[in-house]
């Protein structure tokens, strides 16, 4: 007599997928259903295994745009942001320019090939462009880093405008808003900017409007409109609002279009960019750089009550100019304490001064016309030939001369406003071509 479980039953058992053998057909052997028993296991806890922790590169944008750019003259910033939005450290391999007109741009800021990002850790590049001529110009901006979804390709564009070498173009004031770090669902406080016309004749304003990414998560409100006319000189101000809908990386773009005297027309581009959620420690704070335009006076700080109370408007005539200085907020071997102190002989221009020398700062303590404020960061040393050992880049100091009836000075990492403020009077002080500091780039 034969046995059901060993020939037709069995054979039922061949022709049924493995894992519903023990369910489908009970008169299988028992070694078949404790094998089936044991995949369904392992299939379970694979479902249940939570997922490697690995890295995520986020970018706030794709294309970076520039509007009209007067031949051999340099745009205003244009930030990228780059986060890592994974839950595992991000490492930054490579930051590289390619393309046809890939020389006539150039990039800075806080992001350097091998630098680390923390999980919800971010840095900024900087980009500029330099048209050498009339005509389109084109760039690709690669981000490589350890991290399935890179490398991540920004294009970057322009136009090299000879038609409106007799303008200069709008620059908005400052040159972008970052609103940081905001709890989703939660409103930031208001940022404004100021819309200047120093074309030397009048424009009008044609579209105005947040477009791209993340738009929905932004407001914005205006002294003026589209089809307004602004004569040479006038100002409008942009204000934003700032409520994250989710968590990580939020960006947009205002689109300003511009017509000079109905001749010509061009898009003037500002980034506005937010978190949601809580931004991950960085090494470094940033010295954000403000400007008051009825003294020409430059101030820097790291102090957040300060920074709030600046960007609400509460110290009058004082505007970011888009520019920072990454400084350490503790001390480490190596380092420099900054010491800074204020004026109080010049009236309203009496201004804020800071070093990072000691033979400096005791000499300054020394003098009644300023008073000590505290130490304030910390720094690198600039070696004696000026130049800056490590990642750390110069930091140039700039002395004003007293133009204007009291001193002031600005601190800058950029060579070309250097030479640019020396052109205009300023003077350099520091270590060789003068570098006062050394900062994070």
């Amino acid at each position: 007599m034969k046995s059901i479980a060993s020939t037709e039953a069995c054979a039922g058992c061949a022709r049924q997928p493995l894992f519903m053998v023990a369910i489908v057909n009970p008169l299988c052997g028992m070694g078949r259903s404790l094998g089936a028993a044991a995949i369904l296991l392992f299939l379970a806890l694979l479902v249940a295994a939570p997922a490697l922790a690995q890295p995520v590169l986020d970018v706030s944008r794709t294309y970076v745009g520039f509007g009209r750019v007067t031949p051999n003259a340099t745009s205003p910033v244009q930030p990228l942001f780059v986060m890592n939005t994974g839950d595992a450290p991000l490492t930054l391999q490579a930051i590289t320019l390619d393309g046809a007109n890939s020389t006539q741009f150039a990039v800075g800021g806080t992001c350097a090939a091998t630098q680390q990002l923390a999980p919800n850790a971010r840095c900024r590049i900087d980009v500029v462009m330099r048209p050498t001529g009339a005509g389109s110009r084109l760039a690709s901006l690669t981000i490589a880093a350890d991290a399935a979804s890179t490398p991540v390709v920004v294009t970057l564009g322009g136009l090299g405008d000879g038609a409106t070498s007799i303008v200069a173009p709008p620059n908005p004031d400052p040159d972008w808003i970052d609103f940081g770090a905001i709890d989703v669902g939660m409103a930031a406080a208001p940022r404004s900017l100021t819309f200047r016309n120093n074309s030397g004749i009048g424009l009008r304003i044609t579209s105005l409007a947040l477009q791209t990414g993340e738009r929905h998560d932004f407001t914005l409100s205006s002294s003026c409109n589209v089809n307004d006319s602004l004569p040479n000189g006038s100002t409008c101000t942009f204000t934003f609002g700032f409520t994250p809908s989710a968590a990580g990386l939020r960006a947009t773009v205002l689109y300003i279009g511009v017509s000079y005297m109905e001749i010509t027309e061009g898009v003037v581009y500002v980034s506005v960019t937010g978190i949601g959620g809580v931004l991950a420690p960085s090494p470094y704070v940033e010295a954000a750089e403000y400007y008051h335009s009825a003294f020409d006076h430059y101030f820097i700080t790291t102090i957040p009550d300060e920074i709030r109370k600046l960007d609400a408007g509460e110290f009058v005539g004082w505007a970011r100019t888009g520019r920072s200085i990454n400084v350490y907020p503790t001390d480490n071997a190596g380092l420099a304490t900054v010491c800074r102190f204020f004026s109080t002989a010049f009236g309203l221009k009496s201004s804020h001064f800071y070093t990072a020398l000691s033979d400096e700062c005791a000499l300054v303590k020394n003098n009644p016309n300023w008073m000590f404020e505290g130490d304030v960061f910390f720094v690198g040393l600039p070696m004696a030939d000026s130049t800056c050992g490590g990642a750390s880049i110069p930091v140039y100091r700039l002395y004003n001369n007293g133009m204007g009836g009291a001193p002031n000075h600005r601190f800058t990492t950029d060579p070309q406003l250097q030479g640019l403020m020396r052109a205009q009077g300023w003077i350099a002080e520091g270590y060789g071509i003068g570098v006062s500091m050394c900062a994070l780039r």
